[in-house]
């Protein structure tokens, strides 16, 4: 069981009674609230029409990948156009008078607890950059670490030494010059710790549930599957994104053209932003990366029409099945069952130093990454294949330690696959229209059915679980554990 569920599992179950008249003016500030919809990645990335800053990202890649430097020496001008110490005391208001009634509507608790530790990490990510010493600097920096990991869990030593041992053994196969370099920075294995096992989709699963999934999102794929072959200009691939949006019937959602190179679904816009450093879309990463984003915009579109306040916003810490039945449509849509998530769970045990105590350096970090991802390449190692590499490598580096500091925020990807990948699997054992009707309410929401507190909340607010529970059962409750 991840972090993430373990928290949850203690706070009380939502009550049935009325909310009193304050809980309920309190519920609808968050649901009007602009930070509550605001992910805690976004303050890091390039404002709209910012040229100079993305310059200025693009020149402090160069000058790390050339080895002019440690580590990126980077600027976050959205953080400094923002009030964070006003938000946080509007959210300390909240927190206060919740606090009086906790059991009333605790996953609201939970939400505003957790938005709180989001803004101050982003603070302390401030004071650490207007630091005048290293010391002070580094007492910010393990500030920021300690909230993300409050609000996103921690690195499981188990998962990280399973990650580890796999790539040790397949490294000490393999007698090449990037194996051995690789082999040399790598930490030792941890052979008291038990192997784990990642639970994937099965077969079955993807055969049973791939046409039920184009049943629901049908005019989405009429479009992505009439793209022809080849790269398409950035430009076109906004057009496509529009016209699935539009088919959708999303009202009001947007596909825009972006700075740096992301492509990222926000609630808060509720726009699909393509970046436009970003390598050019084809129909097979529509099939992919596309449908990930069109899904996350789904449960935020969706997730706004719902009157629960709750709902509206998404339920605290759902982040790890969020991202995991993003991952597991994609795989399902194109029959393949793969683990996700990998590269930053790796990356964030070795910056943290998971198993052998010995935290590491973005360079630390970077100079394993890029030769591990060298070990995976088949024939002749070209120059372009290094610098591919590299670049990669300083990408996922660089989404552990957002403002300087980890951010185990993007372990949701790993971490999602396992629950979401179990998940999917009960769903497909399911008759056809209970499963049909699962997967539908699955993708309206931004919520971690798995954990009984969320489906609870779900079955007493949400028209589509409400749907569900009556027309399935006792045996599609049975089926699916819960």
């Amino acid at each position: 069981m991840n972090n993430e569920n373990k928290q949850l599992d203690i706070i009380p179950k939502h009550t049935s009674e009325a909310l009193s008249p304050e809980t309920l003016r309190l519920s609808e500030l968050w649901r009007n609230e602009p930070w509550a919809r605001i992910q805690s990645n976004m303050p890091y990335g390039i404002p709209e029409d910012d040229t100079i800053g993305e310059r200025q990202r693009l020149g402090a890649r160069t000058a790390f990948l050339s080895g002019d430097s440690s580590e990126p020496e980077l600027t976050y001008p959205r953080l400094d156009m923002v009030d964070l110490g006003s938000a946080i005391v509007r959210f300390d208001e909240m927190i206060t008078k919740l606090k009086l009634r906790p059991e009333e509507n605790p996953l609201l608790f939970e939400s505003v607890s957790d938005k709180i530790a989001e803004l101050s990490r982003h603070r302390y990510v401030l004071e650490a950059v207007q630091a005048t010493t290293d010391e002070e600097r580094n007492k910010y920096l393990n500030y920021a670490e300690q909230l993300a990991v409050e609000v996103f869990g921690d690195v499981e030593p188990a998962r990280f030494n399973t990650l580890l041992a796999d790539l040790t053994e397949t490294a000490s196969s393999t007698d090449t010059q990037y194996s051995r370099e690789l082999l040399d920075l790598l930490p030792g294995v941890d052979p008291n710790l038990e192997k784990v096992v990642q639970e994937t989709l099965k077969p079955e699963t993807i055969a049973k549930l791939e046409p039920l999934i184009r049943q629901y999102l049908a005019p989405m794929f009429e479009i992505v599957d009439a793209l022809p072959d080849g790269e398409f200009e950035h430009e076109r691939s906004i057009e496509v994104f529009q016209s699935c949006i539009d088919a959708l019937g999303l009202d009001g959602v947007r596909a825009i053209l972006t700075m740096g190179n992301a492509l990222d679904a926000d609630g808060f816009t509720m726009t699909i932003g393509l970046g436009r450093n970003r390598a050019k879309l084809t129909r097979e990463t529509f099939l992919t990366v596309g449908i990930h984003e069109l899904i996350h915009i789904i449960g935020s579109y969706e997730g706004q029409k719902q009157e629960d306040d709750v709902i509206s916003i998404g339920l605290p810490k759902s982040l790890s099945f969020e991202e995991g039945k993003c991952v597991a449509v994609e795989q399902i849509v194109t029959g393949k069952a793969t683990k996700r998530g990998e590269p930053y769970y790796f990356a964030l045990g070795l910056l943290k130093g998971t198993i052998d105590g010995m935290p590491r350096t973005f360079r630390q970090v970077h100079e394993i990454l890029w030769r591990k991802t060298i070990l995976s390449k088949k024939g002749e190692i070209t120059d372009d294949m290094v610098a591919g590499a590299k670049k990669s490598a300083y990408q996922t580096c660089m989404r552990i330690t957002r403002g300087h500091a980890a951010d185990t925020r993007d372990l949701a990807y790993y971490n999602g696959n396992d629950i979401a990948s179990g998940w999917f699997n009960q769903i497909a054992e399911l008759p056809n229209d209970q499963a049909l009707a699962t997967v539908e309410a699955t993708l309206s929401t931004k919520a971690d059915p798995t954990n009984p507190v969320h489906l609870e909340h779900l079955e007493q607010h949400h028209p589509k679980w409400q749907q569900f529970t009556t027309m399935g059962a006792s045996e599609a409750k049975t089926l699916l554990k819960i």
